[in-house]
């Protein structure tokens, strides 16, 4: 394969390691995640870390006071989303382990 994109087009614009490479006709990039990349740097330059801190104190202040959402929010990225599995199967499997 060639090192560049073709000008004829036979190798797709592709380079040596089968990507498109840069300045390709076939393909422009992923228009979605560059323009949710654009969307989150924004959203980064208008958000402080102060103001970040702020949402999570009154998250926690929220939890606390007991609104379920917020509750589940905290816990879900504190300690990852609960794993599906059935309680029974996980104990059943842990008993077959011993020795």
């Amino acid at each position: 394969m060639s090192v560049g994109p073709s000008e004829s087009g036979v190798d797709g614009g592709r380079d040596g390691r089968g990507r498109f490479a840069k300045g390709n006709r076939v393909s422009k990039g992923n228009v979605a995640a560059r323009k949710a990349a654009q969307c989150r740097a924004k959203l980064f330059s208008a958000v402080t870390t102060k103001d970040f801190v702020d949402v999570v104190k009154q998250t926690v202040a929220l939890a606390k006071a007991g609104q379920p959402w917020a509750v589940k929010l905290l816990l879900e990225y504190l300690l990852g989303a609960p794993q599906p599995w059935d309680v029974l199967e996980r104990l059943e499997n842990l008993e077959e382990r011993r020795p």
